[in-house]
């Protein structure tokens, strides 16, 4: 039995000698309830909740580090590079020859797109599957055919029966609207 001095009042916490009492009404029985825990037990179940708590905040902590990593990533990476290269027109297109090999002559050239990060060539191997895998594929031939248009238009002109070939990825050959922007082009 617990003297009048010490019992607590509803839902409130008191500490006794060794024990943690808390009392609730018990609504089925007109009856008040009294929970009796060890101090002990106590002190270990706030151990418990509050090393669940620094677990969570741990996960959560991680989570926002992981997000923050994702997004330094997608701002700073090779690929966003590569767009911001695109956007600021700091790519190149270089024409390889194509030769008769009967006559020796060049008959034509292929259009080659080269990009220059930071002093260093960046090899299409890397560059066009990242740009496949990143969705920007179809911009780049685009913009691509508007150089080779531009370059024709400059200087390439003076070559007859030259021709040029541009390099097209599934992408391209399945955009619907890429006929349209060729012929408008053109």
């Amino acid at each position: 039995s617990i003297p009048l001095s010490k019992r607590p009042a509803l839902y409130e916490l008191t500490f006794g000698d060794e024990r943690v009492y808390i009392a609730y009404p018990v609504k089925w029985t007109g009856m008040f309830a009294l929970l009796s825990l060890p101090i002990s037990t106590y002190y270990l179940v706030w151990l418990i909740l509050f090393t669940g708590l620094l677990i969570a905040s741990l996960i959560i902590l991680v989570t926002l580090c992981r997000l923050t990593s994702l997004i330094y990533e997608y701002r700073f990476s090779l690929l966003a590079k590569l767009r911001k290269a695109l956007k600021k027109n700091q790519l190149k297109v270089h024409y390889q020859p194509i030769v008769d090999i009967q006559t020796g002559r060049w008959k034509g050239a292929e259009a080659l797109l080269r990009w220059t990060h930071d002093g260093k060539a960046v090899t299409p191997h890397v560059f066009i599957p990242l740009a496949e895998k990143g969705r920007i594929i179809r911009q780049l031939t685009r913009w691509v055919c508007k150089q080779v248009v531009e370059d024709e238009r400059t200087y390439l002109w003076a070559l007859n029966d030259l021709y040029i070939t541009i390099n097209l990825s599934a992408h391209d050959v399945t955009d619907s609207d890429f006929p349209d922007f060729v012929e408008a082009l053109l």
